[in-house]
């Protein structure tokens, strides 16, 4: 019987968090002293999921988690994964915060990167936008941005099992092309 009732208990959990919007929040930075851009994925704005810096590769870009390990990510994966992550797709940008530390150099790139920014969000009918550019006395940039993202997991779960049938799809005939 306690088998069964934690069973239970799980399967209300799960059934729970299907139907409650999922949260990502994704921290940036870029520091130009190091040329390293990089990247926190947390879920619910608190459990980290992957955290690493991206690096440049032949043909596509690494994401380095650890020394030791990376994920590589080709141009053609990363253009097809773009394609997925329409607003169709079901995925809300609740907030952005983008901060910026700059010397006299790049002061004025700052300032106009940052009306445009404003400029893009507000036609995209976004209203929580937060800026802020400092002065500082060393010449390198540095860029601190915040992006969370709000989605249905059952949304997301239907359009991966419309991606996964597409593909077995264009394998099957692809298959039945070849014979």
């Amino acid at each position: 019987y306690m088998g069964s009732f934690l069973l239970a208990i799980l399967i209300l959990l799960l059934a729970i968090l299907l139907l409650l919007p999922v949260t990502v929040t994704i921290e940036t930075y870029f520091d130009s002293s190091c040329n390293k851009l990089g990247c926190i994925i947390y879920l619910y704005g608190f459990m980290k999921l992957l955290g690493g810096y991206l690096a440049p590769c032949p043909k596509g870009v690494a994401f380095h988690v650890s020394d030791k390990k990376a994920l590589i990510f080709s141009y053609k994966q990363m253009q097809e994964g773009r394609k997925r992550f329409s607003p169709k797709s079901g995925i809300k940008l609740n907030n952005v915060s983008i901060y910026v530390q700059t010397g006299a150099e790049y002061l004025l790139q700052a300032i106009y990167a940052e009306q445009i920014i404003k400029w893009i969000v507000l036609f995209g009918k976004q209203r929580n936008l937060i800026s802020r550019i400092t002065l500082h006395r060393s010449d390198s940039l540095h860029i601190y941005a915040k992006f969370s993202v709000q989605t249905r997991a059952t949304r997301q779960i239907i359009e991966l099992i419309k991606y996964l049938f597409r593909r077995i799809r264009e394998k099957w005939q692809k298959k039945k092309l070849a014979t």
